[in-house]
């Protein structure tokens, strides 16, 4: 059989697949745990804000935990219905360790043969994450900057991994937001959790013609999922 017989329009509405990245308490993880029938893979192992939700959470300790974990989604019938990766950043601490990468600068070596491994790992998980036939949730932290863009004269926001691994983070979602605690009164708690879906010029944001307003309060998984498949009527 032919490959081509694989093809399908454009106008099939597909799962949802995004990237959500902010600071530390913005609110990822807990917008990510909105997901339906959902399983997270939790690299950071920080799930107390989700104890009320219905998510399974499946604790990322090793790379063979994250390889077991991503052939059971492709192989197996589990009823989950989306996948979470929280976080990608953290993901780099795992892999690392499976790169030797404390190994090799504890023993003055370079470096740079486990940075590769490294990129090249999440590179992969990425992908295959992507792939699936489900909803997948990509977070990652928000890379804290000590240098000032100076063309644009701001802080530029990116997620916090590796160059080598970003652009495939980038460019595998149809959704990439930004988490943020906007300050609505003059006591420190006074604060609302705010995701950026832009577009703006310090982060790439945006999304691939999903009616969303440039910012938001109250975001839900289950309501992106509504409006994409509204728009794709």
């Amino acid at each position: 059989m032919s490959i081509l017989t694989r093809a399908e329009s454009a106008t099939v509405v597909r799962p949802l697949k995004a990237l959500f990245f902010g600071p530390s308490k913005s609110g990822k993880t807990t917008l990510a745990a909105t997901a339906p029938k959902a399983i997270m893979l939790d690299t950071e192992g920080g799930t107390m804000s989700i104890r009320e939700s219905d998510v399974d959470v499946l604790r990322i300790l090793t790379w063979d935990d994250m390889d077991q974990a991503l052939k059971a989604l492709m192989l197996e019938k589990h009823g989950y219905e989306s996948v979470i990766l929280d976080s990608v950043t953290l993901l780099q601490e795992v892999a690392g360790a499976e790169a030797g990468l404390l190994r090799a600068i504890l023993a003055n070596e370079d470096p740079r043969r486990a940075y590769g491994s490294i990129g090249a790992m999440i590179r992969h998980k990425i992908l295959q994450l992507n792939a699936l036939p489900m909803n997948v949730i990509f977070t990652a932290q928000l890379r804290e900057r000590d240098a000032v863009d100076m063309e644009a004269g701001q802080y530029p926001l990116t997620p916090d991994v590796t160059p080598a691994i970003l652009k495939t983070l980038m460019a595998a979602p149809d959704l990439i937001a930004r988490t943020k605690l906007h300050q609505v009164g003059a006591a420190p708690e006074d604060v609302e959790y705010r995701v950026v879906f832009g577009p703006e010029s310090r982060s790439q944001v945006g999304n691939r013609d999903i009616a969303l307003p440039y910012e938001a309060q109250g975001v839900t998984i289950p309501k992106l999922i509504e409006l994409i498949n509204q728009r794709s009527k």
